[in-house]
């Protein structure tokens, strides 16, 4: 089996592209495009490789790991190596010019400690044509980006056959590339090689599509299974959902970012009217985490202390969030260590505890924030960020 009878599983998303180079369609906003989208799968099946741009939220991360996902649940497909170039970028300032496959071995190793070797694996499926390399993040490569850029192009020009002017398969390996749109045109992918799509909006069929599978997903979650009552909850948790949105064409719009609609539909759970405004949604999701937090860490039986306080941990992460883009402008990431002495010197500042009480403290946090509301999501190995 070649990549490209993967694709058929990818379903739900759609790809907005032109015939254009990187340096016309970079930073060209998408509604000022005039090609048709086109199913993601559709650009898969027949591009060997791809850029995928998009806005913040707009799932382009998630989209990564749908498609690796698909492809590893077939036991005869190609397969998927799905890599975060935050993490090459670190491997190239400490190691020198690595290659992108040894990278990805060495990269894996690092993160499961029981895993077998697996760069053998990745070196049959790349000689064989039957690998699909995804490469997420361009947009959050900071220092070295034009040499990283310089070696991901020729991984590609040595591994991905050329594109065809057909709309048929290209048997062979696949390689795809994700970045924001801002930040894209400051070192992009060349060649002819490459062709550029952007993620496009949900439109209303998408979000009635997701607000059944959130809805029925998380009543099931509430229920501990599938039960004729857990859909009945759903449905009208469903039908809740859409009607704050399609009655309101200012919520209509923020729901077309699917993290956005991901923020409507927890808030919306919690009895909560949805705002019209993008900061007040901001507001009452972090609201709905830190009470999601406090339910997680009582059900999980931790004993973290005393629940979380919306105005407590909202005075530690605005400064976080201001030092850390401050630290990291362009894509806001710092390793686990800085975040722990930041923590550190902030607890000993404002609650004015002992440097020992002071990192205990600092790591409680953190370990919630990460584990209970995906605050701070890691984005590669030992790399901190905050969501969006």
């Amino acid at each position: 089996a070649d990549a490209g009878e993967g694709w058929a599983r990818v379903a739900g998303r759609y790809l907005r592209g032109e015939d254009l180079s990187a340096e016309v369609m970079v930073g060209m906003p998408p509604a000022g495009r005039s090609a048709s989208p086109i199913p993601v799968e559709v650009a898969l099946h027949s591009e060997p490789a791809v850029v995928v741009l998009g806005d913040p939220g707009a799932g382009k991360s998630t989209l990564l790991k749908i498609i690796a996902l698909a492809l590893a649940e077939q036991p005869e497909g190609p397969l998927p190596i799905l890599l975060p170039l935050n993490a090459y970028a670190r491997w190239l300032m400490s190691r020198g010019e690595v290659n992108l496959l040894d990278f990805a071995g060495e990269y894996y190793a690092s993160r499961q400690k029981k895993l077998a070797p697996v760069g053998a694996l990745f070196e049959a499926a790349l000689r064989d044509g039957q690998a699909v390399v995804l490469l997420d993040g361009l947009d959050e490569v900071q220092t070295e980006r034009a040499f990283l850029v310089r070696l991901v192009q020729d991984f590609v020009a040595e591994s991905v056959p050329a594109p065809v002017e057909s709309d048929q398969a290209v048997p062979g390996n696949r390689a795809v590339v994700t970045s924001r749109i801002v930040g894209y045109d400051e070192a992009p992918l060349a060649g002819r090689q490459w062709r550029i799509y952007t993620l496009t909006d949900f439109d209303r069929a998408d979000i009635e599509r997701f607000a059944s599978g959130w809805t029925l997903a998380f009543e099931i979650g509430v229920h501990g299974r599938d039960t004729p009552i857990a859909r009945e909850a759903a449905e009208r948790e469903r039908h809740d959902l859409l009607e704050a949105i399609f009655t309101r064409p200012s919520i209509e719009r923020l729901a077309a970012n699917p993290l956005l609609l991901t923020i409507l539909a927890l808030i919306k759970r919690t009895g909560v009217t949805l705002p019209e405004q993008r900061v007040k949604l901001y507001e009452l999701y972090l609201e709905a985490l830190i009470e999601s937090w406090n339910l997680a860490r009582s059900l999980d039986q931790r004993p973290a202390g005393s629940p979380l306080d919306y105005l407590e941990t909202v005075q530690v992460l605005a400064p976080l969030a201001l030092w850390l883009r401050e630290t990291n402008p362009t894509a806001g990431l710092v390793t686990r260590p800085q975040l722990e002495d930041w923590l550190t010197s902030y607890y000993r500042r404002e609650w004015d505890l002992p440097r020992g009480q002071a990192r205990e403290r600092g790591r409680e946090f953190l370990e919630g924030v990460h584990r209970y509301s995906n605050l701070l999501v890691e984005r590669g190995e030992r790399q901190y960020g905050f969501l969006h």
